[in-house]
């Protein structure tokens, strides 16, 4: 489902960028790409208020409540999402 704010609805989805398992660059990665690495590991995406987006997963209890800082993800959820899917070890192509 692509009904985050700064998804095109008629372009086709590239790559993104995964989330540095060291989080060195933590801060240079785009909102976008981010959104990508949880659609991938099959977390469903709903639009919530003004800019912000979330992303839950059936039998994770977590829920994880997304906002773009201009273009780019916020280095701490950034954070989040590389450890949510590091307890869970979701595999992502």
């Amino acid at each position: 489902m692509r009904s985050a704010a700064n998804f095109r609805a008629n372009e086709p989805r590239k790559k993104g960028r995964r989330p540095d398992p060291r989080g060195s660059s933590d801060a240079n990665l785009a909102f976008d790409d981010l959104c990508f690495v949880l659609e991938r590991a099959v977390f469903t995406c709903r639009t919530g208020k003004g800019s912000h987006t979330l992303f839950f997963k059936a039998g994770i209890e977590e829920i994880l409540n997304l906002q773009p800082k201009g273009s780019q993800a916020k280095p701490y959820q950034v954070k989040q999402v590389r450890e949510l899917i590091h307890i869970y070890q979701r595999e992502i192509d």
